[in-house]
């Protein structure tokens, strides 16, 4: 059903990255068409089908075939999520972004409270609040990764992953970014430091039965791990290093040399949080 407060104007890119998905791939596009039309008037949705080996690939075929807004594109190999977000980013057409999950994890409720803040700011973060439906393992890794990003960057983001809204033209201005499971922080921590304004919205997830996270592989780590590293070697060392070198050519040409630091201004829902 159409929401009354469906804006005219604005339209979304949807990208469900799916990974042998066949159990929940069309439960996951059946939920998220009626939560976009309720605040967007126009969209798309994007089906990367990464390498499968069941049948995510023929079911997002027969989905495409039976909705003109749906594409579909297909990886021979797994290339991760990083990957398929800048395809999804290029290939996209419409104003705004989000990722969703190809595993059902988000219900229409959640991406209804994502969606209802479109246009609020230029990205608007999601954090989870009912943790408990994660094992606690998966929670102290999502806590503790939250916390050492924003003491090694200076932020205070609630959350460096879920169903985050961009505005797209945003990405595309941005250098490459991985291809592990720290593609959105390398986005959000970049966006944030350029002074891109932002809202956080808390969400409620449901628990996937037979889901395993991918997170806890040595290589996906390791892959993290290495980003982290270069991002903090180019934003915060080459960065500073740059910043000094230019504050010294300015006071020898008697010019002011004060650099404001990037703002991130931050607006929260009406509960508070």
């Amino acid at each position: 059903m159409k929401d009354a407060s469906a804006d005219a104007t604005r339209s979304l890119t949807v990208l469900i990255p799916a990974l042998n998905e066949e159990a929940n791939l069309a439960a996951v596009v059946r939920e998220t068409g009626p939560a976009v039309e309720g605040f967007f008037s126009d969209y798309e949705i994007l089906i990367v089908d990464d390498g499968s080996t069941d049948a995510t690939g023929r079911i997002a075929d027969e989905m495409a075939r039976q909705d003109p807004r749906v594409r579909v594109f297909h990886n021979g190999i797994p290339r991760g999520l990083g990957f398929n977000y800048r395809l999804g980013a290029e290939q996209g057409t419409k104003e705004f972004y989000v990722l969703v999950p190809g595993d059902n994890e988000n219900p229409a409720r959640t991406l209804a409270a994502v969606f209802e803040k479109a246009g609020s700011a230029d990205m608007v973060v999601p954090y989870v609040v009912n943790t408990a439906v994660r094992s606690v393992p998966r929670r102290i890794l999502s806590r503790s990764y939250t916390v050492f990003l924003n003491l090694l960057f200076g932020l205070r983001l609630p959350y460096f992953n879920g169903p985050v809204l961009h505005r797209r033209a945003l990405l595309a201005a941005l250098p490459p970014w991985t291809h592990s499971f720290a593609f959105q922080a390398e986005i959000l921590v970049q966006l944030a430091r350029q002074g891109a304004s932002l809202a956080v919205v808390p969400i409620e997830i449901r628990r996937v039965q037979g889901s395993v996270t991918k997170a806890f592989r040595l290589a996906n780590i390791l892959a993290v791990a290495g980003t982290v590293m270069r991002l903090f070697w180019r934003l915060q060392i080459v960065g500073r290093l740059r910043s000094a070198k230019k504050g010294r050519r300015d006071l020898g040409d008697g010019s002011d040399s004060t650099s404001p630091e990037a703002s991130l201004s931050v607006s929260r829902d009406s509960s508070g949080r």
